[in-house]
């Protein structure tokens, strides 16, 4: 590593002079002006699908509907959100804080376990590199697993890379591993890493029993601490179900739980991998273009770190922290905000390049490249979209003050009970290969007056358009049964043509207003205005008059005054 540090260059004595420590603030300067308006962006940015399904699973823990214990070790830490004034955004901007926290930490990790490797200017360029990444501006403070599964693995890698080796320390490592893999499984991915610093570590101690069983603990420590927390959040979980609230016996709780813990983990197996062309390829290119200099620092680590002063074991060390990056060939969710999880341990894996372009480029020139584009990717943010969600969100509330069930596509109503599952890729192909009308089914066993316009899929569907997307039944059943209200608000409702006499099957029972002269329910005459409840099945109805009627659900507290949101409700990747 000293020879790395110390290898000659024309003038290189001056690398440690005032310059080179100026070119150190002004790296730092820029990460800060990084965080700085990244932190405008936890206010501006708008919050992306996934993000209300974590606040989702955050408000059907406190309302005691959380069935799985694995990927939700989170709702501990965040159910103090369900208690904030506001709406679900107000609540998921606020978790947003706690995100960029985690951030910082991940921040400061990379920089710790670059100097284990290279010089601080080097080392402060790859925090840079990390900071400056376009999804990672965009993404690496948002409500998901990865911000806090990120900063716990880095913590982990910085202790493992530099921490005296003891019992203690492998005891802490462990530890940490272990609440990773339950904040999300996908910390597995991270394997390759943890082996090459180990065998750094092994390698440094003299590759003695002592250490061998030291670093041995740590991976014996991971799995105690894993089995622990899923057994006490599952306990969690079981005690704030209703069957325990109303003091009944909760063991077919625990095997649903059980069986759902199957569920995730064969899901994982089978469908979070795949062979061929990444489902998420033009991301991959996106996530280049907006980190141009860091992707091909990346694409060409293997033969810097090869080419590099280090010993054997540091190459190693460096190859496990550049190994990550091939889950892009294999692993099947890596939309955008999958970076912020990636790209940690890669940044520390280039710095072999990356104080190579220094020497060649200059300090400055790398900082204006980086900075540059993340500046670019920062002013050209949409900042209309979070509007729009607030919009929405708003109006609902007034709607249904006591919430509601719904449909949607990704849970952006948490506080209320989503009722069909999440319309990912992955959810839908799930949805689709079980080959059951579970959209219908729902629709038979309660009433769902709600349903949200919140993507092109739903779109579709309400369209007939849904070759593809829903099952036929659920196809018609949302087709037939809802009619538009406000904006992308639809309501439960029938639409009867001028002139139409039909047999209607009404899938939502309650109370509807008439709107149109001429209209006719079951041979009974309603005018404009009229209530009447509907029960679930066929019922006839007539329009007599020239123009449209319809009978859309009034079980509405009030209505929205303002005119619907224009323009989307999601920011692409």
């Amino acid at each position: 590593m000293d020879a790395l540090m110390n290898t000659a260059v024309p003038h290189a004595g001056q690398v440690r002079t005032l310059p080179a420590f100026s070119r150190i603030h002004a790296a730092v300067a820029a990460i800060i002006l990084l965080l700085v308006l990244q932190l405008l962006l936890i206010f501006s940015r708008a919050i992306n699908w996934d993000e209300f399904f974590f606040y989702g699973q955050v408000a059907q823990f406190s309302r005691g509907e959380m069935t799985t214990p694995l990927q939700t070790l989170h709702v501990h830490g965040f159910g103090w959100l369900t208690d904030l004034p506001g709406t679900a955004i107000d609540h998921i901007l606020a978790a947003r804080l706690a995100m960029f926290a985690c951030e910082c930490v991940t921040l400061t990790c990379i920089y710790l376990l670059a100097r284990r490797f290279v010089d601080r200017l080097t080392s402060v360029l790859a925090a840079l590199g990390y900071i400056s990444a376009g999804y990672v501006l965009q993404h690496g403070m948002s409500f998901r697993v990865d911000p806090p599964v990120t900063a716990t693995l880095m913590v982990a890698l910085t202790l493992l890379a530099r921490a005296p080796l003891g019992w203690g320390s492998a005891a802490l490592i462990g530890a940490l591993v272990g609440i990773a893999g339950m904040i999300t499984i996908k910390a597995v991915l991270f394997a390759p890493v943890f082996t090459g610093l180990a065998w750094l570590r092994w390698s440094e101690a003299g590759r003695t029993r002592a250490a061998a069983l030291q670093i041995t603990g740590m991976a014996v420590a991971a799995l105690a601490v894993f089995l622990a927390l899923y057994s006490w959040h599952s306990d969690q979980i079981a005690s704030t179900s209703p069957s325990a609230q109303a003091g009944l016996a909760a063991p077919a709780g625990v095997r649903d739980m059980q069986a759902q813990t199957k569920a995730v983990l064969t899901r994982s197996a089978n469908d979070m991998f795949f062979v061929g062309l990444p489902p998420y390829w033009p991301m991959m290119v996106k996530a280049a273009n907006l980190a141009p200099l860091l992707a091909v620092l990346i694409l060409t680590a293997p033969f810097t770190i090869a080419r590099s002063a280090l010993s054997p074991p540091e190459k190693l060390a460096l190859a496990g922290l550049w190994l990550p990056v091939l889950t892009l060939a294999f692993y099947r969710n890596t939309a955008g905000y999958y970076y912020a999880f990636l790209l940690p341990p890669l940044t520390v894996a280039v710095t072999c390049g990356l104080r190579r372009t220094v020497q060649r480029l200059g300090a400055l020139a790398v900082l204006a490249i980086m900075l540059g584009v993340a500046l670019a990717t920062w002013a050209t943010d949409d900042r209309q979209v979070l509007a729009n969600q607030r919009a929405v969100s708003n109006a609902v509330q007034q709607m249904f003050p006591r919430g509601s069930t719904y449909f949607d596509h990704s849970g952006m109503l948490p506080a209320f009970r989503k009722v069909n599952g999440f319309m990912t890729p992955w959810g839908m192909e799930q949805y689709r290969r079980a080959g059951t009308s579970s959209y219908r089914a729902a629709m038979e066993r309660q009433a769902i007056p709600l349903l949200i316009e919140n993507d092109f899929m739903v779109t579709a569907a309400l369209r007939g358009e849904s070759a593809n997307i829903l099952l036929p039944e659920d196809a018609r059943a949302w087709h037939n049964n809802y009619v538009r209200f406000w904006g992308p608000v639809w309501l439960a409702g029938k639409t009867v043509p001028a002139g139409a006499e039909e047999s209607a099957e009404f899938l939502v029972p309650g109370p509807y207003r008439a709107q149109g002269a001429s209209l006719s329910l079951d041979g009974v005459s309603l005018a404009e205005g009229d209530v009447v409840n509907i029960g679930r099945g066929k019922h006839a109805l007539a329009n007599r008059g020239s123009g449209p009627a319809r009978l859309v659900w009034a079980g509405v507290a009030r209505a929205p005054t303002g005119p619907p949101p224009v323009g989307d409700l999601w920011i692409g990747y």
